[in-house]
């Protein structure tokens, strides 16, 4: 089973979690790259799987979240359907006479599960006051006692984290450009997971200029 089917289970498995939590732990960028801006060019996206249809729901999913943060980009199988996906190289070498300016590559490089103790907890609440108290066949209003104390037992939390790496390259001379690995925390669907990663991969290309930020519409 390769890394993006077990991943797909690892989805489903965990989807009750429903908590997409992305950061970069590291990035490069060549320092020639600040002079662009990938909003004024066109960009193609590529999943490097040879999964077709995680692959293809992939690469919509990174187009379509690319496209809204105003940066034009086309599906990797929709301009290159006859390429080998897993093949970077190939991709590459095809992408110097297509047209487009760059392109975005991602790839899963890892998968871990991460065990942690929830501790549990006491509550103690405080004094009630009960005004129709009956006891021993008699009215006694007014008792004033404690409450219980309430405890909520620990528990174990397995929590599943998907790191990928995230390349850009410039396409009519194949120059890496930028690159980071990302952690995602408890992924839980497709598109909720590209969305989340595409928009803190935007975030750390805007920090260094290669993805000027948008002007706010007044």
């Amino acid at each position: 089973m390769n890394a993006l089917k077990y991943m797909l289970v690892v989805f489903m498995t965990y989807g009750l979690f429903g908590c997409d939590d992305t950061d970069f732990e590291s990035t490069w960028q060549d320092p020639s790259a600040r002079n662009l801006d990938l909003r004024r060019e066109e960009v193609a996206a590529f999943l490097l799987s040879g999964n077709e249809a995680v692959r293809r729901s992939f690469e919509y999913n990174l187009a379509n979240e690319m496209n809204q943060r105003g940066i034009e980009t086309v599906p990797g199988y929709d301009l290159l359907p006859q390429v080998d996906p897993t093949d970077k190289r190939e991709i590459l070498a095809r992408l110097r006479d297509s047209g487009v300016d760059s392109a975005i590559f991602m790839r899963i490089v890892n998968r871990e599960q991460e065990v942690s103790y929830v501790p549990g907890t006491v509550w103690y609440p405080g004094p009630y006051h009960d005004p129709f108290w009956w006891y021993d066949g008699h009215y006694r209003g007014g008792f004033v006692g404690p409450w219980p104390p309430y405890y909520d037992p620990g528990y174990y939390r397995v929590d599943t984290i998907v790191s990928v790496e995230t390349l850009v390259y410039r396409a009519p001379d194949s120059k890496l450009l930028w690159a980071g690995v990302s952690r995602t925390m408890n992924p839980s669907e497709v598109d909720e997971f590209v969305e989340d990663l595409v928009s803190e991969a935007v975030d750390e290309m805007e920090k260094t200029g290669l993805v000027r930020k948008e002007k706010k519409k007044s």
